[in-house]
């Protein structure tokens, strides 16, 4: 059962994920934005790690709140006049640009950084690597979110992002193959050659439909 030591926000918006799953992944570490941010923060046995605070948000609707996107999680947060762990669960996107690091899914190493998971997705988190087979990526684009990217990679089984777009999006690409060096296991932080790695349930292709290995798009920094 969900405890609830503190609401910050209690309506939260309800946004409908097209790619309906059973997983929770890990995102990143990312600094806590100037505006701060917004959520039902819980509290429970589980919530001392990043994917125990993701699997609390995820039952936040059996406490009859609205579900969310989004779990962060940091392990020293100052509430009230104790450092604490804390959990956020928000619909609240981690912006690109705050993408920090260092840190993995067990949690970050900067102080001022939280941990965020994907609170309902179709992909699993393999780690960060840094060694990148291009040439095995089909399809690669460009997107704001994880979300979208998981949604542009839907029919294809490995997805690797990284940060390096100026612009604020992530880089995603794409392969039905491993196109990562698993050797290459690196902490994950916010430089060029640190992609994160995900596999994925590819989406059933309808017979007649062209598949996106048709429609490839090449990212121009």
């Amino acid at each position: 059962m969900i405890s609830i030591s503190q609401i910050l926000a209690v309506c939260l918006l309800f946004f409908p994920s097209l790619l309906k799953a059973q997983n929770t992944a890990f995102m990143g570490c990312f600094s806590i934005p100037n505006q701060g941010l917004s959520g039902v923060s819980v509290q429970s046995a589980l919530t001392f790690d990043p994917s125990g605070c993701a699997t609390e948000c995820r039952r936040l609707p059996e406490g009859g709140f609205s579900p969310v996107n989004y779990a962060l999680y940091s392990a020293n947060i100052l509430i009230g006049q104790e450092v604490q762990a804390h959990c956020l669960c928000t619909n609240d996107i981690p912006l690109n640009a705050d993408y920090d690091g260092p840190g993995g899914s067990l949690g970050c190493q900067n102080d001022s950084d939280y941990a965020a998971e994907l609170v309902d997705t179709p992909v699993t988190f393999k780690g960060c690597f840094s060694t990148l087979y291009d040439e095995m990526a089909v399809f690669d684009s460009v997107s704001a979110t994880y979300p979208g990217c998981a949604e542009l990679c839907a029919n294809y089984e490995f997805i690797a992002i990284n940060h390096g777009p100026a612009d604020g999006n992530i880089r995603c690409r794409c392969s039905p193959f491993i196109l990562y060096d698993p050797a290459s296991a690196v902490v994950c932080m916010a430089e060029d050659n640190n992609y994160l790695i995900y596999q994925n349930t590819p989406s059933p292709q309808p017979s007649g439909r062209p598949s996106k290995r048709d429609k490839k798009q090449l990212w121009t920094p």
